[in-house]
């Protein structure tokens, strides 16, 4: 029996078992081809209340566990990734119309969380406070019995997640956003520009441009600016664009219709704002060409929208002070890449409002044991990645005092 066996999920839901959900079933479709190839079950609110309570459920039982069980359980699901590696990569390439490079990324980063996670059951829980009075006095993750759902964990769209952010607020309820992003590469002087224009294509067409860390704005000091868009528009006119499934292809297709339509009004838009085209902006069905825009100012829709799509927006600066302006304008904050001498870059690291920083790599990165997230409308900060921030999201502190003995009061 495969890892996803569809004879068990085709049409159902996951809450204890699989079974039908209570709003029916949906297609999901190969956007390279349009062919169907799964059909899903579909939730209800009431499908959301009981899958909250079998949550609890099973998160009591699931704390009563030996910590070596549990690591041990992790330790499984890290390998059963791995095991099934070429089967969930097929079904990333099918169903997201990645390429086998990202697909594989997200699989064997999964595998990568689940081993991670496996080293935290052990972990000290809690830490000694020193105190004035003769007790003992402790914090520690406290499993409190409480309404099912405490803490409310979201990755999507920034619209998304301030309706998501406002309901958590309504019920009291802890919220971590991981949100969208508009993410900066900064090229300083005397970078190589074939170097540099390598890691702006790579965070820019890696995936169609459809994940959050993409690098959205290209901002290039200006003594190098005709240099960087001559050589990243080559490389962009040089990737190969089509369906993952068929061949070798650098970037496969756009998810649907509704995003390709807003790529490409975005990209007109600047065009007729007297935006200059260098690369790209063209498609064919949902096969978007990976796209260079240069000639911009910072109020035209490429720089200052998220596109969420293979277009790298370029714009040139005079001074250090204007690159972490041009940066820091933007209302997202999640990833900045800065290429160039490293003395240069570290001042910069210090004064950009991001939630991360690469210096002489590309917007997107992510590894198991490291804080992901970032701030202003990408989110409330780093929330996932590494055990304190696991730790510290998902779990309520509680506060512990014991003495030896019965404490006297004066009544």
């Amino acid at each position: 029996m495969s890892l996803l066996d569809e004879s068990l999920w085709t049409g159902r839901i996951r809450l204890d078992d699989w079974r039908p959900g209570r709003g029916g079933t949906t297609k999901v479709t190969n956007p390279s081809t349009g062919a169907a190839i799964a059909e899903i079950g579909l939730a209800t609110t009431e499908d959301v209340y009981d899958a909250a309570r079998t949550a609890a459920t099973a998160q009591r039982s699931w704390a009563a566990t030996a910590p070596s069980e549990r690591a041990e359980i992790l330790r499984r699901a890290g390998q059963a990734f791995r095991e099934h590696a070429d089967e969930l990569i097929g079904w990333g390439i099918h169903e997201a119309g990645s390429i086998p490079d990202k697909a594989a990324m997200e699989v064997f980063g999964s595998a990568g969380e689940c081993f991670e996670a496996a080293a935290l059951p052990t972990h000290p829980h809690g830490e000694y406070l020193p105190s004035d009075h003769a007790h003992w006095s402790l914090a520690r993750a406290a499993t409190v019995d409480a309404p099912e759902v405490r803490v409310v964990s979201f990755t999507g769209s920034t619209a998304a997640g301030r309706h998501v952010g406002r309901a958590g607020a309504e019920h009291l309820k802890r919220t971590h956003l991981e949100l969208g992003g508009n993410n900066a590469l900064i090229v300083l002087p005397g970078a190589d520009v074939d170097l540099a224009a390598g890691v702006g294509a790579m965070g820019s067409f890696f995936h169609q441009g459809q994940i959050c860390m993409t690098t959205g704005r290209h901002l290039v000091h200006e003594s190098l600016y005709d240099e960087y868009v001559a050589a990243l528009a080559a490389k962009a006119d040089a990737l190969v664009v089509g369906d993952p499934a068929a061949g070798p292809v650098h970037l496969g297709p756009i998810i649907d219709d509704t995003q390709l339509a807003n790529i490409d009004r975005i990209v007109r838009d600047t065009v007729a704002a007297g935006g200059t085209l260098a690369a790209g902006g063209t498609h064919e069905g949902l096969f978007y060409r990976p796209t260079v825009l240069g000639g911009l100012t910072p109020d035209m829709p490429a720089w200052s929208q998220e596109i969420f799509g293979p277009v790298a927006p370029v714009l040139s600066f005079s001074t250090v002070d204007e690159a972490v302006a041009l940066t820091n304008a933007s209302e997202y904050g999640l990833s900045v890449s800065i290429v160039g001498e490293v003395g240069q870059a570290m001042p910069i690291a210090d004064r950009v409002n991001t939630g991360k920083v690469h210096i002489n790599e590309m917007t997107v990165a992510d590894e198991a044991n490291a804080p992901f997230g970032g701030v202003g409308a990408s989110g409330t900060g780093s929330r996932f990645g590494g055990p304190a921030a696991n730790i510290e999201a998902f779990t309520e502190t509680q506060w512990v005092t014991v003495r030896p003995d019965i404490a006297p009061y004066p009544f």
